[in-house]
């Protein structure tokens, strides 16, 4: 058992015991730099008062732990309803809000995975590089990096792109760049946004649609100072500020969407246009840590054992 955090000084906030199994990194840093303002954290997996979790790609462990003795709390920033899990409390992207539910799309722990790693700032006040005219002219045209080729959707908007001018796949799907770029631990982000920078659009379709889903795959179009090409949470304005960005969710169909990615790549002052929006409100509630953490103060913790 580790007390995290540990000062000489005696502390006058409360200690909890937190627990993490089935989980991705840094899901574990995050929660315990989340909670720590408001409580003394000791991490024991063994035997927590609180038991964080993530979905079962990540193993099913938690089944293990008795929700009577431990307070279960589901993470997940993928497309899975909290109700299938066996917990208390959930932590997900989905619009529900309230003493069980916490909306917490995956986009927000990017953001304090690239401030606190890597030493980026707060997208709550980014603002895309604006190419010259020169720069724009010697860029390349879209971006595609994927992996996971089960989202038809997705795999149809890069064929029919691809009609028009070359989209480089930079991931191993697809791939036409003469290898997968590194997609693996931190420094990727780097590696990632260097490649979606020489490009002026990139394909930022998720694994599926749903309302709420919204991941890091948009915002990695948006810290590259690219365009977003968006499919995914219907209600994606909830999150991003929809001119900042191309949404299919605009469109009636795919092949209207991409006349319109035809007109701006032939329209300098439109591209230029929207790539000067901001691309979030800086009061995105989500994206505010305290708030995060108040709601676990108030709906979670059960107080001194």
């Amino acid at each position: 058992m580790m007390k995290v955090g540990a000062k000489k000084e005696m502390s006058d906030k409360p200690t909890i015991r937190v627990g993490f199994v089935d989980y991705f990194n840094p899901v574990d840093e995050f929660f315990i730099d989340v909670l720590s303002p408001s409580f003394d954290v000791v991490r024991d997996d063994r035997n927590p008062e609180y038991l964080f979790f993530c979905d079962e790609n990540f193993g099913q462990a938690n089944l293990q732990y008795d929700p009577r003795n431990v307070v279960k709390i589901f993470y997940t920033g993928e497309n899975r309803r909290p109700w299938n899990y066996q917990c208390h409390h959930a932590i997900t992207f989905d619009h529900m809000e309230g003493p069980q539910f916490y909306r917490f799309p995956l986009y927000a722990l990017e953001n304090w995975v690239n401030q606190k790693k890597l030493g980026w700032q707060d997208y709550r006040t980014f603002s895309r590089i604006i190419p010259s005219r020169k720069e724009l002219k010697e860029k390349g045209f879209c971006s595609f990096v994927v992996r996971n080729g089960g989202c038809q959707e997705r795999n149809d908007v890069f064929h029919k792109l691809s009609e028009y001018k070359r989209v480089d796949s930079g991931g191993p799907l697809y791939n036409n760049v003469g290898g997968p770029i590194d997609q693996d631990g931190f420094g990727s982000h780097i590696t990632k946004t260097d490649f979606l920078h020489k490009r002026k659009f990139h394909i930022a379709y998720e694994n599926s649609s749903y309302p709420g889903y919204v991941t890091e795959k948009i915002l990695h179009g948006f810290l590259a100072s690219t365009i977003p090409i968006y499919w995914g949470s219907p209600c994606v304005e909830m999150d991003f500020n929809r001119k900042a960005f191309v949404s299919r969710h605009d469109f009636r169909t795919t092949d209207d969407m991409i006349d319109y990615i035809k007109y701006l790549d032939n329209n300098d002052d439109a591209y230029i246009k929207i790539l000067e929006e901001p691309i979030m409100d800086p009061k995105n509630r989500f994206v505010e840590l305290s708030n995060l953490r108040n709601w676990f103060v108030d709906n979670v913790y059960r107080g001194n054992k």
